[in-house]
């Protein structure tokens, strides 16, 4: 989970509730500056942070627990050596996925 989205989410919140960050802030007994760090993503918010933040603006927390997402870069690789089986090339075995995050060259994986 990323801080930032998670800081783009309090200020859609924050602003659907027309409250300034002062405002906001006042209502939870905390800084502006913590808001502000918060919905910037500077932050990764507690779970009492996020709560508070929801009373102050007439909401409430949900939380979703879905499946993992897979690497973009990966998929986009694995998209590219697919498509070379079209072209008549040797197919490739699983162990050959190239993996952006392992090499940063755009190498096969060693892995």
């Amino acid at each position: 989970m990323d801080p930032r989205d998670i800081g783009r989410a309090l200020e859609r919140s924050r602003r659907a509730a027309r409250m300034t960050q002062a405002e906001v802030a006042a209502a939870m007994g905390t800084s502006q500056g913590a808001i502000s760090r918060a919905e910037r993503g500077r932050v990764m918010p507690s779970v009492q942070f996020l709560e508070r933040f929801a009373r102050a603006t007439g909401r409430t927390v949900s939380m979703d627990l879905g499946p993992r997402q897979r690497n973009p870069h990966l998929r986009r690789l694995v998209t590219v050596r697919r498509g070379d089986r079209s072209r008549g090339k040797q197919p490739f075995a699983e162990w050959e996925l190239w993996d952006m995050r392992t090499t940063g060259k755009g190498e096969p994986s060693s892995r």
